[in-house]
């Protein structure tokens, strides 16, 4: 063999080796899946509220439609609502259809006051943050003074909770006396009312209905939650019957959740510190400060 064929063999083997580590890279580990213990740790439930902090994992991310031209047309990410409904085990469906895992929820008691310490490892530029809340306050800084400071203020009182994230941007989250709540926001009210199974919340010209019914949870009539003995199953309503799009197994140190591909998230809690994977690859840190 001639060196120009012995260089293009090593080439062919190498591009074949990348192949195969990219391939089992770009899902989770599927015999870890098959092996995992799991055990529900948080019951179901249907219960509004607001997330304070947006650390999210994006499951099922609502889309908007964009319209500014011939051109311009599609679709784009439908933006947070901070109010909505949590589902145990970290799941939390917001008022605009966006259907996420709040990782630390399952793992930390966040009715104390806390300091973690973030770590974005998802691109090349590394950034970290340090996430602060006491009894009235919720602080999110830049660890390296190269970025921003956001402060947040929390009013609580018997049945209202006053949400404040700047001059502009203050809405009030109501308790009211028969199980109702009311989200207050400039232009943005939403009377989500209590009913027998679940919420009702009026729209102008529809009516979206979040139930919960044995062990099935029914999110305006666009994702089916159902808690299996061991395993969420998370499905898409369509226009037959609803999609089965993603597993969650959970148990007291971790949460992995993927699709009929094995693709997906994988949050590990190891002592004070949270470790969240897309895949293979490590996205985030997070650790708590004793």
């Amino acid at each position: 063999m001639n060196y120009s064929h012995l260089l293009m063999w090593r080439l062919i083997v190498g591009f074949l080796s990348f192949l195969v580590v990219f391939s089992s890279c770009a899902t989770l580990n599927q015999n870890e899946i098959k092996s995992a213990s799991h055990k529900i740790i948080e019951h179901q439930q249907l219960l509004p509220m607001l997330d304070y902090y947006g650390e999210r994992i994006d499951i099922i991310r609502s889309k908007t439609d964009v319209r500014g031209g011939a051109n311009n047309e599609g679709t784009e990410d439908m933006p947070y609502h901070d109010a909505g409904f949590y589902l145990g085990n970290g799941l939390f469906y917001d008022l605009n259809g966006n259907f996420c895992l709040l990782p630390w929820y399952p793992f930390y008691d966040l009715s104390k006051d806390f300091i973690l310490h973030k770590q974005d490892k998802s691109s090349i530029l590394n950034s970290s943050y340090t996430i602060s809340k006491s009894d009235s306050l919720v602080s999110i800084k830049a660890d390296n003074k190269i970025g921003f400071t956001k402060n947040y203020e929390i009013k609580r009182s018997d049945s209202v909770i006053v949400f404040t994230k700047g001059k502009l941007m203050k809405m009030e989250f109501e308790m009211k006396s028969d199980g109702s709540y009311f989200y207050k926001r400039a232009l943005a009210n939403e009377d989500i009312r209590k009913t027998k199974n679940g919420y009702l919340i009026k729209k102008l010209l529809s009516k979206d209905y979040y139930t919960i019914e044995g062990n099935e949870i029914s999110l305006a009539n666009e994702v089916v939650v159902k808690y299996r003995d061991n395993m969420i199953e998370i499905f898409k309503k369509g226009w037959s019957k609803p999609v089965l799009k993603y597993q969650l197994l959970v148990n007291e140190n971790s949460i992995i959740i993927y699709d009929t591909k094995f693709r997906g998230f994988k949050v590990e809690k190891e002592g004070e510190k949270l470790v969240v994977y897309k895949n293979q690859k490590l996205q985030t840190v997070y650790k708590r400060q004793p």
